[in-house]
């Protein structure tokens, strides 16, 4: 099942993606970088994980209106991926 969680409060976003992303740094490294230059005051557009059987399996951060930042934390099949893609819309 996909799942989309929504965050509004950047610490509570940090300590919840922040291990995920740790997990493999290289790979993630520019999400990262953005999520420890925001501050507690800061507003991105959007941060977001999508869940696949309620574990995480995309993180969102956008900081800017026309780009966002994915990082993919466990494989999807295209029809999840469509699912992920619905719920953003």
């Amino acid at each position: 099942m996909i799942e989309l969680c929504k965050y509004r409060e950047v610490q509570e976003f940090k300590n919840h993606v922040e291990p995920l992303l740790a997990k493999n740094e290289i790979l993630h490294n520019l999400a990262l970088g953005i999520l420890h230059s925001l501050h507690e005051s800061s507003k991105p557009n959007f941060m977001g994980v999508i869940l696949k059987d309620s574990r995480a399996a995309l993180v969102l951060l956008q900081t800017h209106p026309q780009q966002i930042i994915l990082s993919q934390i466990q494989k999807l099949t295209e029809r999840e991926l469509s699912e992920a893609a619905g719920l953003l819309q």
